[in-house]
């Protein structure tokens, strides 16, 4: 069941007006330095177009560092994957995703990429868009960090796509002025689980022990919403940049 839970993966719900060039100025840059040190990422977006436009960003943004060595396919750090994908480039960028030593390391995708998929060393996924239901979300945030490892599922909502979101706990999150329940908690209370853990437990001080660089306490390691009701002096203010700096 803790599986489900998947407490290893940091939960980050963030309301945004939609500007793409904007909220992800944040992600050519983790690529324009040593591709090899980059984390693998999935980025989920809604339709096709909004795959082909963000794309097109990147690519116009990184130029000819889209290549890790020779200027061939098999070496583009980031492809895009949807319904309309030739079967060529569908093998071709499955193939370069799925290998723990491929080139490829962030995929923009609809939901045409990731059932019956198991990539274990996925570090980040990304929604543009909140996605349709509380299950369609926990589903595809489900694929990153399937090893274990410690991962990481920023969700950019902006107002068009909360309207079209079935969810009524998701909506209700991202319409109060200011998020106070637990992100984990709350999506996982909508399939109305039994024994759902504690995982993040009130501190007992404002300050933690062995938290002399930045605070690691539950409370930090669950969710955007967790973190900022942490009283310890030293919590991160900007987790996901910490999370890409220690790649």
């Amino acid at each position: 069941m803790v599986i489900f839970f998947r407490p290893n993966i940091f939960l980050h719900l963030e309301k945004i007006t939609e500007n793409v060039t904007e909220v992800l100025q944040w992600l050519p840059g983790h690529f324009k330095e040593d591709p090899k040190k980059t984390r693998k990422m999935i980025l989920y977006v809604r339709s096709i177009n909004t795959c082909q436009q963000i794309f097109n960003w990147i690519l116009d943004e990184l130029q000819d560092k889209i290549f890790c060595g020779e200027k061939i396919p098999e070496n583009r750090i980031v492809e895009m994957f949807h319904a309309s994908t030739d079967e060529e480039s569908n093998e071709r960028i499955m193939e370069s995703f799925i290998c723990p030593s491929g080139q490829l390391k962030l995929l923009i995708s609809t939901v045409a990429f990731g059932m019956g998929v198991n990539i274990p060393d996925v570090d980040l996924v990304l929604h543009w868009g909140i996605p349709p239901s509380s299950l369609s979300y926990w589903q595809e945030i489900g694929r990153c960090a399937r090893d274990g490892r410690d991962g990481y599922a920023i969700c950019y909502a902006f107002k068009r796509s909360i309207s079209k979101c079935n969810s009524d706990d998701l909506k209700n999150m991202l319409e109060k002025d200011e998020q106070t329940q637990c992100i984990r908690k709350e999506v996982l209370r909508t399939f109305k689980l039994k024994g759902i853990p504690d995982i993040a437990v009130p501190p007992t001080s404002d300050m933690h022990e062995n938290c002399n660089e930045h605070c690691s306490c539950s409370k930090c390691q669950c969710c955007i919403v967790c973190l900022k009701s942490c009283k310890c002096a030293n919590k991160l203010s900007n987790p996901l940049d910490y999370f890409l700096s220690t790649s």
